[in-house]
């Protein structure tokens, strides 16, 4: 099967690890995989993993579009019209080439901006398409019924017909979204994402205390995300400061983004600079270091806690604390198989509590393992059931 795949997210080694794992899962199954994608300027280098490592398999084949005016993307209206005018156009442009070259049996859209560039080719091309969304911020916005202008790219993407939806579980109700604007459930498999078979690895166990010098004796905390506002890293600071006099703690940010400076001048106000550690983007294969040797994982999202990093922690047997807006339930029973709060001002009291019962602690963690190894998928298995699905749309 050729596969012509469009999006305008990274591939990378660090972060997010969908797209990087859906191109993997196809390739390694012998597909052809076309994937067109776009650099803001032309001076960017070509993709390329961030450890340095070109995706080089003679069964992949990287295209990219230069786009125009890069100055556009400073700005959230602008960077939108660049995104989702000026990419789908010139992807057509780059994809007519492609298809008259080769037979592609199949488009698939990867996020909103891949959807609308895919939309564009099956007007001239009659081949089966696939939208394939890691999840949507849309939900908030439908159930209050309001449709911000600013997210007509969203609406267009989630409604657009395709022959298969396949939207992440990850918390923000992307079937919910999708029932809302009228898309047929029967094109639509709602499926959490796979997780690593190579986490848990005991003898990792001390590896934080061993390269940062942290005692027996204090409790190593942990949040894994992209530094940006709505991910809520203020409010695992916070709570540091809420339990500093009572425990004895340490808390590591993982992560990069445009919050990092802001964060930064937070841990010095609330006093904590001291027991913060910005360690930085971390590639994913030495996430699992940290995974394994933390005591207590963090989730505080404004929008949605049921994702990767937290399924991650908990097939690492550790304890996750999330702020449940909902969508926890699936994966997460309070004091069995991890920590819920209900409302951002609580955190702090509830982070005490569960620091001070060693014992629940060590209980929940063994739990949340064995429910993981029940309960997720590994992403052999998650893209084992794609490929079947996509397969049965392509003639």
């Amino acid at each position: 099967m050729n596969i012509l795949m469009v999006s305008a997210l990274d591939i990378k080694d660090k972060g997010a690890q969908s797209l990087k794992k859906t191109i993997e899962g196809y390739l390694t199954r012998r597909h052809k995989v076309f994937f067109i994608s776009y650099k803001k300027g032309p001076k960017e280098p070509d993709y390329f993993y961030e450890d340095g490592e070109k995706l080089s398999r003679e069964n992949f084949f990287y295209y990219n579009v230069v786009l125009p005016f890069p100055f556009l993307d400073k700005n959230f209206y602008t960077r939108k019209i660049r995104l989702s005018l000026l990419f789908p156009i010139f992807v057509f442009l780059k994809a007519r080439k492609i298809i008259s070259e080769k037979k592609i049996n199949l488009l698939y859209g990867y996020e909103v901006q891949g959807v609308i560039s895919c939309s564009l080719i099956k007007k001239i091309n009659k081949i089966p398409i696939v939208s394939r969304f890691q999840g949507t911020i849309m939900h908030p916005l439908l159930k209050n019924n309001k449709i911000p202008v600013k997210y007509y790219d969203h609406i267009f993407a989630l409604k657009y017909p395709s022959d298969l939806v396949i939207m992440a579980n990850d918390g923000t109700f992307g079937d919910d979204v999708l029932e809302r604007l009228g898309v047929s459930i029967s094109k639509v498999k709602f499926w959490r994402n796979g997780v690593a078979n190579y986490l848990f690895n005991p003898k990792y166990k001390n590896w934080i205390r061993s390269n940062y010098s942290i005692g027996e004796d204090t409790k190593i905390l942990l949040t894994l995300s992209r530094l940006v506002h709505w991910k809520r890293v203020d409010r695992a600071i916070k709570a540091l400061k809420y339990i500093s006099k009572e425990a004895k703690a340490v808390l590591f940010i993982i992560g990069d983004g445009p919050e990092k400076e802001a964060l930064e001048l937070l841990v010095k106000s609330e006093g904590v600079d001291d027991r913060a550690i910005f360690v930085g983007s971390v590639e994913h294969k030495e996430v699992y270091k940290f995974l394994n040797s933390c005591d207590l994982f963090l989730s505080l999202y404004d929008l949605s806690n049921l994702g990767n990093p937290v399924m991650e922690a908990m097939s690492c047997g550790k304890c996750v604390l999330a702020i449940d807006h909902g969508e926890m339930s699936e994966i997460i029973e309070d004091s069995r198989t991890g920590f819920l709060v209900n409302g951002e001002e609580k955190v702090g009291e509830k982070l005490l509590d569960v620091l001070q019962n060693e014992s629940l602690m060590m209980e929940v963690g063994k739990t949340a393992i064995d429910f993981s190894k029940k309960n997720y998928w590994t992403w052999e298995e998650r893209m084992d059931a794609e490929i079947k699905e996509v397969e049965n749309i392509v003639k």
